[in-house]
């Protein structure tokens, strides 16, 4: 069997294709008729948890419930097995991190690599910057995720201080007060960055130095952090 047909397996429509012989279905899914089809074999060939669970002590179902994924995720990690990969580069962030916590499930060591290696790849937006931030820190769990996150976040961060100095400083506004431990966090990442050359080490040093020491209130004055970081730019 030639490698490229095994994405083929998943079209009912290809006449080589064996039958499918287990069903997984959503028990947490508002649409209940969705449900993903695959060969037990091949699982258990790229997965030693699968592999386990079909061909192990206990009698196979041919029929799994799944209840901490959504189907297009497992959707797309079955199809990550069946060589039928998408762009990941092109993926949400957060259908990512879903998408490696089954391969962690799975032990799916290769589909991790790539999702972490696809990462940095990811351009996000001024609107995105705290919810990576915080789904880095949602996935804490995950260190070699969150660790890529993190650093996503910190880069952009770098740049938006050069590019727009007012909304950067709106991370420090009173409104991100329950994240404090996030940003906190982020900007521990900042500080462990190689810093371009317009940016002023010392400088960003001491803003860090301001938010370690008011780690637990993060509503710090931004005309304070503003006289310490515009001279940067």
């Amino acid at each position: 069997m030639a490698l490229e047909n095994l994405s083929k397996f998943l079209d009912p429509n290809f006449d080589m294709s064996p039958p499918t012989d287990v069903k997984f279905v959503f028990g947490n899914n508002e649409d209940s008729t969705k449900e993903v089809k695959a060969h037990k074999l091949i699982l258990a060939f790229a997965s030693e948890v699968f592999n386990r669970e079909f061909y192990g002590s206990m009698e196979s179902e041919d029929v799994i419930e799944i209840t901490d994924s959504t189907p297009e995720v497992f959707q797309a990690m079955i199809e990550c097995i069946y060589n039928k990969k998408p762009k990941l580069d092109k993926c949400d962030l957060g259908f990512l991190s879903s998408m490696y916590y089954l391969a962690e499930k799975y032990n799916l060591e290769t589909l991790k690599d790539e999702i972490i290696a696809s990462i940095p790849k990811h351009r996000i937006s001024e609107i995105d910057l705290m919810k990576v931030a915080n789904l880095a820190e949602e996935n804490n769990h995950h260190q070699p995720l969150s660790d890529a996150l993190y650093d996503v976040a910190a880069r952009f961060y770098l740049r938006l201080v050069k590019e727009n100095l007012e909304y950067a400083l709106w991370l420090f506004s009173e409104r991100n007060r329950p994240h404090a431990d996030v940003i906190f966090n982020l900007m521990e990442r900042i500080n462990n960055l190689k810093k371009p050359v317009w940016f002023g080490q010392q400088t960003f040093e001491s803003v860090y130095s301001m938010i370690k020491n008011c780690k637990d209130e993060v509503g710090l004055s931004r005309d304070t952090i503003k006289e310490h970081l515009v001279n940067t730019v």
